[in-house]
């Protein structure tokens, strides 16, 4: 199931004023809320891929 809400920029703004972790932000990654690109413009970080080892 597709998260509707919170939107890109609503988690933007919350991770600029310091309430989201970088894993937090992943979690909105894997719950479809927003994409990895999101993620990368979020962050300032690549998406973090789980290594298949």
């Amino acid at each position: 199931m597709k998260l509707l809400f919170p939107t890109f920029e609503d988690i933007k703004t919350m991770y600029g004023w310091g309430s989201y972790t970088n894993e937090q932000i992943k979690w909105f990654v894997e719950k479809g809320a927003i994409d990895k690109e999101e993620y990368a413009l979020i962050t300032g970080e690549k998406y973090p891929e789980q290594s298949q080892a």
